[in-house]
């Protein structure tokens, strides 16, 4: 028996991560920038998070 499950289930509408990214020492240093980006509506391979940047992947 195949079950279909969704890759996102254990996630609720509004539910989100952050990464960020910096080299170590630098946790603390203003931030150059910021982007959102809706969990299923992005391509990974067009993806560029340059230094000091937050991004917040949300479903």
């Amino acid at each position: 028996m195949m079950m279909n499950i969704q890759k996102d289930s254990y996630l609720d509408k509004g539910d989100f991560f952050e990464l960020y990214s910096c080299w170590v020492g630098e946790e603390a240093e203003k931030r150059d920038g910021e982007l959102t980006l809706q969990i299923n509506n992005f391509d990974i391979d067009q993806i560029e998070i340059p230094e000091k940047t937050l991004a917040r992947f949300e479903k």
